[in-house]
Formats: C-alpha cells, sequence, structure tokens
C-alpha cells in the first residue's frame, strides 16, 4: 500500500485512497467523503467491521502507519490509529463497513443484496456472481 501511495502521489495526483476488493457494497458516498476530507488532512482511514479498514486515504505517504501493524487481525486499525496519534495526527475515520473475510461474511452481504430491488445498481456483479453460485 505504501508503494501504491507513493507511486499516484508522484504521478501528481494529490490526494489518493485505496479501497479494498473486497468491499462489494461499499457506497460511494464514503469514498466521495475520503477525498472531501483529505483537503485538510493527511490520512483517512474507513474502519471495517473486523477491526482493520476498508478504505486508506492520504495526501502524502507517512510510511510509519505501515511498520509493526499486525496484518491480518483485528488490531490493524486499532494500531494505526495509535502509530497516527504518536505521530500527532488527526485520527479521521469514515462509517464502518463490512469486507469480506469468510463464508459468514458473505452470506451477510447476500442477505443485505437480496433485499434490494432489482433495478437498483448496488453491487450488480457480485449479486450476479453470488446468484450464480447458489445455482
Amino acid at each position: 500500500m505504501s508503494g501504491t501511495l507513493a507511486d499516484l502521489l508522484a504521478r501528481g495526483h494529490d490526494r489518493v485512497a485505496i479501497i479494498g476488493a473486497d468491499t462489494p457494497t461499499l457506497p460511494l458516498e464514503h469514498v466521495l467523503r475520503a477525498f472531501e476530507l483529505l483537503k485538510d488532512r493527511d490520512v483517512v482511514l474507513g474502519p471495517s467491521a473486523d477491526g482493520g479498514y476498508y478504505l486508506l486515504g492520504a495526501r502524502d505517504v507517512v510510511p510509519e502507519i505501515f511498520r509493526g501493524i499486525p496484518w491480518g487481525t483485528d488490531r490493524v486499525l486499532e494500531e494505526t490509529l495509535k502509530i497516527l496519534k504518536i505521530l500527532g495526527l488527526p485520527r479521521v475515520v469514515l462509517p464502518v463497513w463490512r469486507d469480506v473475510d469468510g463464508p459468514e461474511d458473505l452470506e451477510e452481504i447476500r442477505r443485505g443484496l437480496a433485499s434490494l430491488r432489482q433495478s437498483d445498481p448496488t453491487a450488480r456483479h457480485t449479486r450476479e456472481a453470488l446468484a450464480a453460485l447458489a445455482t
């Protein structure tokens, strides 16, 4: 992630957001809010329900937030926020959102998507994939 941020910022982008591929129902509003917050903040995090984060937005590379993190655990967000505090950077977080780490997460997303109207474009490809898996 650090390398991706560095590369995109070096290409002239003034704000970058990295989003997890495992958040198919993430509302566009959360992403837009991240970019809005990055106008006057260095780092924005979107916490996932499992203790990690689904979005990392930055307007500068802060390599310290990637060091010593217990990746793949429920302490990723907590430890990242501690580092931000030590660095004196504001702790800016978006609303919590659910990502997909296991079958139970996928089932929860399937149930949520099933409750939407057929014409709703939310996670259309995810809905199609889940329907194909069910057959």
